[in-house]
């Protein structure tokens, strides 16, 4: 793992979940993969404190294990722990980003959900009922000590003091307000599911807590299980690799198998009752922002949660819901599942949550996350250069396509398909209709503005004006209009103003989105790589100036140049020039080439060019970016050291009474905390921008031609070949004629 990074989620997991969990975690991330024997050497603790944490570590999926047979005569298994950074991170950093969406998206209700799952890394639906207080555990022998409501209902066993370290277990974010949560099961349930049916969440398999070189090394052996003597000859070895990249495949995407079966063709983002419960949530909560993550134990229910109800529980719950006067769904009997879930969509999913819902385990989707800040980047691009109206039609459109995209790019493709410039297939029968974005637009946006009605002109150069016309009253004597027809006319119109806001994303230089058949969709990894260049530009011209900017473009467009080109382009003295290109090479965003004239190789006689490399480029500024914030997360622990005191007194909860110069304390600390994690936020965007939306070695970032190419001289010398290809043909037809007249 890189230093940087290590040193990164190090601090975050350290804020986030105490001083012990980051302990073990450093251990593993500066040493790599180590058994729990190894762990306590490292670290300087005892066996039931790194088996504790490593199991915190694990659930908040921080860490992968792989469980290897030994070869002794009595066959024994020994389990290694490896940590992974680039999960961690996102768990650390990508939570509140995601949270925020499903907020603004689906309102509090859903945000919580989410919050939930996200607070305990993976869980069962039993798991969350119990979590929201939707069942009622009894221990046996117990039930002298539970408590009983005024109703009579039983109320949830307050739980023991835990006899943890401190610091070893605590939580990204608090408990969610009570107000904010489901009102049932029933209504838990339903929410699960669309978070799964949308791709927020997945199913999480036993591939999820595996290293990646684990998993293809299974994969592989599998495969080559079905080949006894091996892949022999040039069609033995094709399909060997097609049946691996299969295998690699089918195994890999379990986890998103409630989203493909329930997008099997494009339907509208949330069903109706999503819509009306959204729009009860806004009018009733209105707008509220996602608190900073602070530090705060976490519960016992993420190492001794159990998944099982028993059937006194599961007896109590059915005639809760006879008495209730609800209609009970009924449980079909468990039957075998193919990838996980039986074939079909929609109504196949809801019945697998239904009856295997107790043994299903959900998770975060983190590639649906960056998914969605990619979106969200790429909708700021089109408002920079196309207007406000017209990029909330983007983002729209954007939302639509989200189901269609599981992950930015594939990890699994080979290094030639991650490395080309091909579009994935277009898929005419699952991207969006005119018809249906116009359905989702909502009433309250108005379409006419960023565009120009059609028969309207400026009343120049002999054109006719927009002057009112004023009409005789004989004229005025008409039938009024039905509402039928006016409504049909509003329709119309902005129906036509839809499709000059589409046009304008079609048109626009950057190709933001195309048409097929009257289909709508967007060119992914064209935009993925213009939008990197574009944060490598404006990172190197806040850091190094405009004149960097400027540089920077000219070698993206000549690959390799010597100083006096750069500064005949530039408009540039050289003297003024070469002080630029020290800097950026300093900075380690361009580097210098040396072509010898002859084969002396004197120092005289050498050739000096300076060369781009967007690959190189993006690597420099993601390690910045993580210094920076290490940066940011040392100066929180500081400022938060300055009102330790205050903010203990807060987290008591005995009953301590406030004066008035802790509240005031306690604002200060709030408002530096906000300011010092939006600014951490802000560089995440920069980071998930240059590491996560495109390969790291992809050579195309900001579409260069290849090296010897001149995309226009080859579109006219194309043209040329089919006019010659033309010519040739009518000169055979007509020797053929002359040829039968003889």
């Amino acid at each position: 793992m890189q230093q940087d990074l290590a040193e990164l989620t190090i601090s975050g997991i350290d804020h986030l979940f105490g001083q012990l969990t980051s302990r073990v975690y450093a251990a593993l991330a500066y040493t790599g993969r180590r058994t729990i024997q190894e762990i306590c050497k490292r670290t300087g603790l005892n066996s039931r404190q790194v088996g504790t944490t490593l199991t915190v570590l694990t659930q908040q999926r921080l860490v992968v294990y792989h469980t290897e047979e030994l070869n002794t005569s009595p066959v024994s298994l020994r389990t290694y722990f490896e940590a992974d950074g680039d999960t961690a991170y996102q768990v650390v950093f990508r939570y509140q980003k995601l949270e925020r969406v499903i907020h603004q998206r689906h309102g509090p209700t859903y945000a919580s959900v989410l919050a939930r799952v996200a607070l305990m890394g993976f869980v069962t639906l039993s798991d969350l009922e119990k979590a929201f207080d939707f069942t009622i555990s009894i221990p046996n022998g117990d039930s002298d000590k539970a408590k009983t409501h005024v109703n009579g209902s039983l109320a949830v066993q307050e739980p023991e003091e835990s006899t943890q370290l401190e610091g070893a277990l605590q939580a990204p974010t608090p408990r969610p307000a009570k107000q904010h949560t489901p009102k049932s099961a029933r209504e838990l349930k339903t929410i699960l599911f669309d978070l799964a049916r949308l791709g927020y969440i997945s199913k999480r398999t036993k591939y999820s807590s595996m290293p990646h070189y684990v998993f293809i090394t299974e994969a592989t052996e599998r495969v080559l299980n079905s080949y006894p003597g091996g892949p022999k000859g040039k069609d033995g070895k094709a399909e060997y690799a097609g049946n691996l990249d299969v295998e690699k495949r089918e195994r890999r995407d379990e986890a998103d198998v409630f989203a493909q079966k329930s997008v099997s063709t494009w339907t509208p983002a949330t069903s109706n009752a999503l819509k009306r419960k959204n729009r009860e949530n806004e009018e009733s909560s209105g707008e509220e922002e996602i608190p900073v993550p602070k530090k705060s134990k976490l519960s016992n229910e993420l190492t001794n949660g159990s998944t099982k109800i028993s059937k006194g529980r599961k007896r109590k719950n059915q005639e809760a819901e006879e008495n209730s006067g609800e209609e009970s769904v009924p449980v079909p009997k468990k039957s075998k599942l193919s990838n996980g879930l039986s074939n079909g969509s929609h109504g196949e999913v809801t019945s697998s949550l239904n009856g295997d819902s107790e043994e299903l385990v959900f998770q975060v989707n983190l590639d649906k996350c960056n998914v969605i800040i990619r979106n969200q980047q790429l909708v700021k691009l089109a408002h920079r250069y196309l207007g406000e109206t017209t990029s909330k039609v983007y983002g729209l459109l954007l939302r639509m396509l989200e189901p269609l995209t599981a992950r930015c790019f594939d990890p699994l493709d080979s290094r030639e398909q991650l490395r080309s410039d091909d579009e994935p297939l277009f898929e005419a029968g699952k991207h969006p209709t005119l018809r249906q974005i116009l359905d989702q637009i909502p009433t309250s946006l108005d379409l006419a503005t960023g565009v120009t009605p059609s028969g309207t002109t400026n009343g120049v150069n002999g054109h006719a004006s927009k002057s009112k016309v004023v009409h005789s009253g004989s004229d005025l004597d008409t039938e009024p209009e039905d509402s039928a027809t006016i409504k049909a006319r509003e329709l119309g119109l902005r129906r036509s103003l839809l499709e000059k806001h589409l046009r304008i994303l079609e048109h626009d230089p950057r190709k933001f989105a195309f048409c097929v058949d009257s289909k709508w969709g967007v060119h992914f990894k064209r935009l993925t790589r213009d939008l990197v260049q574009y944060e490598i530009l404006n990172t190197v011209t806040a850091q190094q100036g405009l004149l960097a900017g400027r540089v920077l473009r000219i070698l993206q467009s000549n690959f390799s140049i010597d100083e006096k080109g750069i500064a005949t382009q530039a408009i540039l003295k050289p003297k003024d020039l070469r002080e630029v290109t020290n800097n950026l090479l300093e900075a380690g965003i361009i580097e210098t080439q040396e072509i010898p004239r002859d084969t002396n190789r004197t120092t005289n006689r050498l050739l000096w060019l300076y060369a781009y490399s967007a690959e190189k480029a993006r690597k420099r500024i993601v390690t910045d970016c993580y210094r920076a914030m290490i940066r940011l997360m040392r100066r929180t622990e500081v400022e938060r050291g300055k009102y330790s005191a205050t903010i203990d007194k807060a987290d008591r909860g005995d009953g301590v009474v406030l004066t008035s110069k802790d509240k005031r304390l306690l604002e200060e600390w709030g408002q530096k905390e906000t300011l010092l994690w939006g600014q951490i936020l802000r560089v995440d965007d920069v980071v998930s921008c240059l590491r996560d939306f495109a390969p790291e070695d992809d050579p195309f970032i900001g579409n260069r031609a290849r090296p010897g190419t001149n995309p226009e001289k080859d579109e006219a010398k194309e043209e040329e070949v089919e006019e010659e290809g033309a010519v040739v043909d009518n000169l055979e037809e007509e020797e053929l004629q002359d040829a039968g007249t003889v």
